[in-house]
């Protein structure tokens, strides 16, 4: 029953993890699109 609990949580921070760096990317693509439409 531990491992379970270790294993959800490990599920849970790669979850997290990947969400994050979908926000990141998101962002970044965003600031991309901005800074061509400025020229």
């Amino acid at each position: 029953m531990d491992n379970g609990q270790t294993f959800s949580n490990g599920i849970a921070a790669f979850v997290d993890m990947e969400s994050l760096s979908k926000k990141r990317h998101l962002q970044s693509s965003s600031r991309d699109l901005s800074m061509h439409s400025n020229k």
